[in-house]
């Protein structure tokens, strides 16, 4: 018996990754709790867990949740993303930063290198996903998220630029933009957020990562004060099927 034991520990090791474990992207870069990541790179097929680091601020300073994964394969993990709590809201001493950082962890203890990652839990309910995405025919959804180096949709923002993720590439795409619609209403097996919708902006074709933007400015606050919004990308994927990402919503 300790032999076997021997024998198949030894098995295990023997089919560790030859170089390291690596990750070079997340998506949705942006997102709330209870929604799905899905993280990409090298070498992840002994993946055991994702690890969520947030700046909730105060006497905690860094909190870590680790969260399980979900699938894996040698380039793809996914996860939900956690809830982290504790987050102190801005404005108030010590408060918490939303932008915080991922990693992937395997079985042997190791880390990979880490990736920033932007929770909307931190904001103090300012900035929350809402609805739900359709399911393409390759059983994937599409996400929405926003550029980090651009930055969150605060008021007075001049280069907002939503992103659409994890679309079937060569997809023609719509920015919906709106009120939000309480409750979400079910449409193609997801959820439209949007209602009444104010602007429809078309952006470029989904290029061959899966991804399309669109950038535009973000009024002041005196103009949003007190309001809510919502945005949500549409497109038309190569079956075609008329598809659509989860949602944004701003609360202002």
């Amino acid at each position: 018996m300790k032999h076997a034991a021997i024998a198949v520990f030894a098995l295990f090791l023997a089919q560790a990754p030859a170089s390291a474990q690596s990750i070079g992207s997340i998506v949705p870069s942006a997102s709330s709790p209870g929604y799905v990541v899905t993280v990409e790179g090298t070498n992840l097929q002994f993946t055991m867990c994702v690890q969520f680091r947030a700046v909730v601020g105060g006497f905690v300073g860094v909190r870590t949740v680790e969260a399980p994964a979900l699938t894996v394969s040698n380039t793809r993990v996914t996860a939900l993303v956690p809830e982290i709590g504790g987050f102190i809201p801005p404005g108030e001493a010590q408060a918490g930063d939303p932008l915080g950082e991922v990693t992937v962890i395997d079985f042997f203890g190791l880390q990979t290198e880490t990736l920033p990652f932007y929770f909307l839990e931190g904001t103090g309910g300012a900035f929350e996903n809402a609805g739900a995405a359709t399911t393409q025919a390759n059983g994937e959804q599409a996400a929405i998220s926003f550029s980090l180096a651009n930055g969150a949709p605060d008021p007075g923002n001049p280069v907002f630029t939503p992103l659409l993720q994890n679309a079937d590439p060569g997809s023609p795409a719509a920015l919906f933009f709106g009120r939000p619609s309480t409750p979400p209403f079910p449409i193609f097996g997801g959820e439209f957020a949007v209602n009444p919708v104010i602007v429809a902006a078309s952006a470029p074709l989904v290029d061959a990562s899966g991804e399309t933007s669109r950038t535009f400015a973000i009024p002041a606050l005196t103009v949003l004060q007190g309001q809510s919004f919502v945005m949500q990308w549409g497109f038309i994927d190569s079956t075609p099927s008329v598809q659509f990402s989860n949602a944004l919503r701003m609360n202002y």
